[in-house]
């Protein structure tokens, strides 16, 4: 018995992959200059003083600042799309970042609607600490809220507890990839807003040496593809995974995506190929499709073959197979 369900289900994060903007980002963020980039962005907003970007492959110019994948903190292709956000998880006046002795910033969303009371909630986001990085902090999280943060005049950590953060304690080191953070919350009733950042403060941050050789100066991290779904009522068992026959990944906020709720096993591969055998996206650790390849290029509409293995908690392996159809 395999027990999980399988729903296109409704990301209730507005904007979560950062895909759609007002207009191109041209440098980073100013706190001269209001307002910021990153609330270019729709949707997004700067809670702080801090000085959080919106970057996006539009900008890719040769003196590019905010690119994808190059930017001025370093390289990194979108985990999907073509674009994401970054912020300085902690900075000391030395850095890059503005003046004063500490520099913490976030970025602020809003869900679609308010979360319901004893309603539970998976929320994640990929996370990659950016190459211009001397430092990896432990702590990042997310900060759930009836209503907006705001302190416009400090860059000073915010002193909110987030109800969900990277589960073990292990420096976010990662460069190369991208990693997700992501965990359970509760609703309370009425909770439309998500605050992202590091809310430790500057005694109580862990930091990590990256380069011993360089002055220890700023932790930065890109945060792409977040998304929070109720999951309350995703817990029946069924023989086999209910897949559904069609999906419409075009940014409506409905039926986007396919997220596979593993709750008594877990998938240990998904595979996409297209009507011709042609590999679309082969994931080891991603349960979810976007409608997107691996390299993050949107499919076009069309069947496409699924292959999901799964593992139940006594070590029994599955196969899967099946056609979904595919329509934007």
């Amino acid at each position: 018995m395999f027990c999980c369900e399988v729903k296109t289900q409704t990301n209730l994060i507005y904007n979560g992959d950062f895909e759609i903007y007002s207009d191109c980002p041209q440098n980073g963020s100013d706190p001269f200059n209001i307002p910021y980039e990153l609330e270019k962005c729709l949707g997004w907003t700067v809670p702080t003083y801090g000085t959080s970007d919106y970057l996006n492959i539009c900008n890719n110019g040769i003196n590019s600042t905010v690119g994808v994948p190059q930017n001025n903190l370093g390289w990194q292709q979108a985990y999907s799309g073509s674009s994401y956000c970054g912020f300085y998880a902690y900075c000391l006046s030395s850095g890059g970042c503005y003046g004063g002795s500490f520099w913490w910033e976030y970025i602020q969303g809003h869900f679609t609607q308010p979360l319901i009371a004893g309603h539970k909630y998976s929320i994640g986001f990929q996370f990659s600490l950016a190459d211009g990085s001397d430092l990896a902090v432990k702590q990042l999280g997310f900060y759930i809220s009836n209503t907006a943060v705001s302190n416009t005049c400090s860059p000073a950590p915010l002193s909110y507890i987030p109800q969900v953060t990277n589960s073990g304690n292990t420096f976010l080191t990662d460069t190369a990839n991208w990693f997700l953070i992501e965990g359970e919350y509760t609703a309370i009733g009425g909770e439309q807003y998500i605050t992202i950042g590091n809310f430790k403060d500057s005694l109580t941050t862990d930091t990590l040496d990256m380069y011993p050789t360089i002055n220890l100066t700023q932790s930065y991290y890109y945060i792409d593809a977040g998304y929070a779904y109720d999951i309350t009522d995703l817990t029946m068992c069924n023989d086999e995974l209910v897949i559904p026959n069609i999906f419409t990944p075009n940014s409506d906020g409905i039926n986007d995506v396919i997220r596979i709720i593993d709750t008594c096993f877990k998938v240990k591969a998904l595979t996409i190929y297209n009507r011709w055998g042609n590999l679309i996206m082969d994931s080891k650790t991603n349960t979810i499709w976007d409608g997107r390849t691996t390299s993050g290029e949107p499919c076009s509409d069309g069947i496409y073959y699924y292959i999901i293995d799964t593992e139940n908690k006594r070590g029994i392996t599955r196969t899967q197979k099946g056609f979904i159809q595919l329509i934007r």
